[in-house]
């Protein structure tokens, strides 16, 4: 409605309808929101089950629930009385199909009799609106709409029973229904909140199982880097690798030495190497890696302790929210047995504490 305000303003911008055309699109759309209101407010303050159902429908749209076509023909004065075939009409649909819904539901309904003949105030013909909603849409019977409404009672055998046609019992029943709504209602919300509780639990227990799996592996590790028995392991690679060294220097050596001219072999200056010095040498290059290896190990346990002691932490800090969690859902499971102790059942074998 107001896109069509919006519309027909431009339109008289550009002379295309008269300013009388705009005031009466302004005064259907005034009229319009006034009647929406009238029927949200009145349906909402009285829970009314039809209209709560049809709401919380994702598939219901508000140009659904509250047809211009429909309200458009209404009044706001709540005084205002409709006969059965205006009603018809409206809603497109057989004045005795009408009927027949009216007679089933004249107590949820609410009709009117004047001069043997039954009306309908605005809230009735909304009423009707929504029922034939049920109807058409949903492929809903009289059957179904009377228990919906709380007209009868659908009993564990699956058949139901009429209640007593009466204003007052129907009263009675609606605000017990109302009641068993806000009670299980609020049953939902305290079990939605303990079930995520426990899905909290349940997610810092595998937060510390992978950080505890962490912890191991690292301290493992650094085990394998400060043993005696590697540090044998390690002197007795390091002497291999010196030995090849050595090795391959001493057939450069050799290499080089045949090289030499047949004099200068003969009357060139010989050096010979003591063997005690080359052992010396040995030993020097053999402590020289030594040290370097140890340096690179003791980084590397270092760093190692560095990252047991950040997961130690976050382990420490996981265990103080997981004893909050557990508090918590254990006050909710006393509060839920405690209100609603019909419906332990839902909580067994849940508790986390």
């Amino acid at each position: 409605m107001n896109l069509l305000i919006a519309f027909n303003k431009i339109k008289v911008l550009a002379g295309i309808i008269s300013t009388g055309r705009l005031r009466e699109v302004n005064r259907l759309s005034s009229h319009y929101e006034e009647l929406k209101s009238i029927l949200k407010n009145h349906m909402e303050d009285n829970f009314d089950p039809l209209y709560e159902s049809l709401k919380a429908r994702v598939e219901i749209t508000e140009e659904k629930l509250f047809p211009e076509e429909l309200l458009l023909k209404l009044s706001s004065s709540i005084d205002e009385r409709y006969s059965t075939t205006q009603v018809a009409k409206w809603l497109k649909v057989n004045d005795s199909t009408l009927r027949n819904y009216i007679n089933g539901l004249k107590e949820y309904i609410q009709t009117y009799e004047v001069k043997r003949f039954i009306k309908l105030d605005l809230f009735g013909v909304y009423r009707l609106h929504m029922i034939f909603i049920f109807v058409q849409d949903y492929g809903e019977k009289l059957q179904h709409l009377l228990v919906r409404v709380g007209l009868e009672a659908e009993l564990s055998s699956g058949n139901t029973v009429r209640l007593n046609n009466t204003g007052k019992d129907y009263t009675e029943h609606t605000d017990k229904k109302i009641k068993e709504v806000l009670e299980f209602q609020q049953f939902l919300l305290l079990k939605t909140e303990y079930e995520n509780n426990l899905k909290e639990i349940n997610e810092y227990k595998k937060a510390n199982k992978q950080l505890q799996r962490e912890i191991e592996h690292l301290d493992l590790l650094k085990g394998l880097h400060s043993s005696k028995e590697v540090e044998k392991e390690k002197v007795k690679r390091l002497s291999e690798v010196v030995a090849e060294k050595v090795t391959v220097i001493s057939r450069m050596e050799k290499e080089q030495h045949k090289k030499q001219g047949f004099f200068e072999r003969l009357f060139g200056k010989k050096e010979n190497v003591p063997v005690e010095q080359d052992n010396e040498s040995k030993d020097e290059l053999l402590s020289t890696l030594i040290h370097e290896e140890d340096d690179e190990n003791r980084d590397l346990v270092q760093s190692i302790d560095e990252k047991i002691e950040r997961l130690l932490e976050e382990q420490q800090t996981n265990n103080q929210a997981l004893e909050q969690l557990k508090i918590a859902a254990q006050k909710k499971e006393e509060q839920i047995n405690d209100q609603f102790p019909d419906r332990k059942i839902y909580l067994e074998n849940k508790n986390p504490v």
